[in-house]
């Protein structure tokens, strides 16, 4: 089971700490910023390039409000499930943890990944549409939307898989992905801890082919929308199965929980994100019935606390870590050479025996 975390008895019940105030009148310019750029540079679906429409004040204002509004309802609405249905009732969250999370909901969702992500996507997009065109969409927008839908649930779980197992056993990219892992506990709010590279990587595997396949942004990006949130969701401290039979045809937060695990038998298991069938395919499920995790984290390997630092761990050199109990290097001896014979030796009996 988790952990529970103490929070900081210095601190004042009431009122904020002068980290918060700071992260508070950070999240105050940056999210307005980050949503005029959003609406400002956009990409063009025709050619793939960049294009620049800047937003007006009251606009980005407007847009800036609707989108902390609905950042607060999905953070209200994910507290009153883990409340009601709690997989660990005695789970505390820290306020460092808490306050880590957030800097990343804000400046990696909002600001780092969206200038990114918008510029590359659109070099990758431009580059695929002159050397590969875009399949036109008719055939596929005459499907009806639910048939688009599953398509797009498939195929991007699919892709999602195999990227997310990509980063699990190349080395170089586990680096990146320990940051999501790092987390003690899990819980809705430790979803948005991701490595913004991690995020980019994501959008270019799994939805820039779909678009490329032709299926329609009215389509396309509500799902991601609501992908994004279900992620949250297999993330939160609720006790869901989804039952004896559902368990197997979607992916449950117990599903997921074991990912998060670092007991030995459950590493680098459970990859899928949506349709647990990708794992019981490839032979990397884990989920046994009557069980649960009882710990979570990194498995013998240390992640600095930071957001700053956590960002620039990928980068630095790979350092053995420290808990990992090595065999200790042996000296090869000759064999050991045999005592001689210690048994007392004895004269011979040199006397006359009579005749």
């Amino acid at each position: 089971m988790y952990k529970a975390v103490p929070l900081d008895s210095t601190k004042a019940e009431h009122g904020l700490d002068h980290k918060s105030f700071l992260f508070l009148a950070g999240a105050l310019l940056g999210v307005p910023l980050a949503v005029w750029f959003r609406f400002s540079v956009t990409v063009d679906p025709a050619t793939g390039g960049l294009r620049y429409q800047p937003l007006g004040p009251v606009e980005t204002l407007a847009k800036s409000a609707l989108l902390v509004g609905t950042l607060c309802l999905i953070g209200f609405f994910f507290w009153l499930v883990e409340r009601t249905w709690p997989e660990d009732a005695e789970q505390t969250v820290a306020a460092d943890d808490r306050r880590l999370n957030a800097l990343y909901l804000v400046l990696n969702q909002c600001v780092m990944v969206r200038v990114a992500a918008t510029v590359l996507v659109a070099v990758a997009s431009g580059f695929t549409l002159m050397h590969l065109p875009r399949i036109p969409s008719s055939w596929i927008e005459m499907q009806p939307i639910w048939l688009q839908t599953l398509e797009i649930a498939l195929l991007k779980d699919f892709l999602g898989y195999w990227n997310h197992r990509m980063f699990h056993t190349v080395p170089a990219l586990w680096r990146f992905h320990a940051v999501h892992h790092s987390s003690e506990q899990v819980h809705w709010f430790s979803a948005t801890r991701e490595h913004p590279f991690e995020q980019i990587v994501g959008k270019m595997v799994t939805v820039l082919p779909l678009y490329l396949l032709g299926f329609p942004l009215t389509v396309l990006g509500p799902f991601v929308g609501f992908w994004l949130i279900y992620l949250m969701f297999l993330h939160a401290n609720v006790n869901c199965s989804f039952g004896p039979i559902v368990r197997y045809l979607v992916v449950s937060p117990a599903f997921h929980r074991w990912h998060h695990t670092n007991e030995e038998q459950a590493l680098d298991r459970n990859y899928a994100t949506l349709l647990p069938i990708w794992d019981f395919l490839f032979r990397t499920a884990y989920f046994p019935k009557n069980a649960h995790p009882k710990s979570y984290g990194l498995y013998k390997e240390t992640m600095p606390t930071g957001f700053w630092a956590q960002f620039l761990y990928p980068f630095r050199r790979a350092a053995r870590p420290a808990d990992v109990d090595l065999p200790a290097k042996t000296v090869p001896t000759a064999p050991p050479v045999p005592e001689p014979n210690k048994e007392p030796i004895t004269a011979p009996d040199r006397t006359h025996q009579p005749v």
